[in-house]
């Protein structure tokens, strides 16, 4: 669910949504990063985020730091599920049957 604008902001990255995560991911790689990464954006999901980072307001470090955690391992585990290989094959093949 989204935040209001000037709604303050929990203090565990548990309890944010996804857009909140992907503005405070955003804000924490600073403007040049992140730009090239909204201009692959969808328009639905490039306006949605924005309008979350423009509401942001301050992120403290605790907060900034357990969102870029959940990333990093969310980004771990998409790279290893991402591998190929022969496992990789055998169950995409015993899927199809």
């Amino acid at each position: 669910m989204a935040r209001k604008p000037g709604e303050k902001l929990p203090a565990s990255a548990a309890e944010l949504d996804g857009v909140t995560k992907a503005a405070i991911v955003l804000l924490a790689i600073g403007p040049d990063r992140a730009s090239k990464i909204l201009k692959e954006m969808p328009p639905e999901q490039l306006e949605e985020v924005t309008r979350e980072l423009a509401g942001l307001g301050m992120v403290g470090e605790v907060l900034r730091n357990e969102v870029i955690e959940d990333f990093y391992g969310v980004t771990l585990a998409n790279a290893y599920s991402s591998e190929g290989g022969l496992e990789y094959a055998k169950e995409i093949l015993k899927n199809s049957l």
